[in-house]
């Protein structure tokens, strides 16, 4: 691929789809038992006989314990499976162009950055369960703005291409570099 230039879009969006498969392993929800509920639960126990101190001290261990955190993966089926898919992508390929070894993937990863950020900001507004007991937290939001990142750097068109490609192409034949070649290697067939 000769010639091709590198722009700061494309590393915007290498990063964002980065950040955005790391997001999936954070917190993205806090689950907490309402203080009400344990109140209820210590004031009730009396009613169970043998069983109150039982019920008085798992009221008491739930109220120390405190919010409970839960991963994308933890808590959801499907989203994070194409979340991932958006990061790796996406992240990939912008990556890829911005080492010169891709050109036109611009479409394909503003796509992923569209899609993740349309699903992260759907999570953000509609968390799993129901009732206020499950918050979303800096996990997802972190998932939105690397959605965005992906989306606003493939955006960013290389410097030197008048007008976008229409297919992504790769540079399998470019010379490796010497640094990463091992000693005594032999070159493939053909070369």
């Amino acid at each position: 691929m000769a010639g091709a230039s590198k722009t700061r879009g494309q590393l915007i969006a290498a990063i964002g789809g980065g950040a955005l498969t790391a997001s999936l392993w954070l917190p993205w929800y806090t689950f907490r038992l309402p203080s009400a509920a344990l109140d209820y639960a210590t004031n009730v126990a009396h009613q169970y006989g043998a069983l109150a101190p039982l019920l008085q001290a798992g009221a008491n261990m739930l109220r120390q314990l405190g919010p409970l955190h839960f991963t994308a993966w933890q808590v959801l089926t499907t989203t994070p499976a194409i979340l991932l898919v958006c990061g790796a992508l996406g992240g990939g390929l912008a990556a890829l162009s911005f080492a010169g070894r891709a050109a036109g993937a611009e479409r394909l990863s503003g796509l992923a950055g569209l899609v993740a950020a349309g699903l992260a900001g759907y999570r953000i507004v509609v968390p799993p369960g129901a009732g206020d007991f499950v918050a979303a937290t800096w996990g997802v939001s972190l998932a939105l703005v690397a959605g965005r990142a992906l989306l606003a750097g493939s955006a960013v068109p290389p410097r030197d291409t008048a007008e976008p490609q229409s297919e992504v192409t790769l540079d399998l034949a470019a010379p490796i570099p010497a640094a990463w070649q091992a000693p005594r290697s032999v070159p493939p067939p053909g070369h």
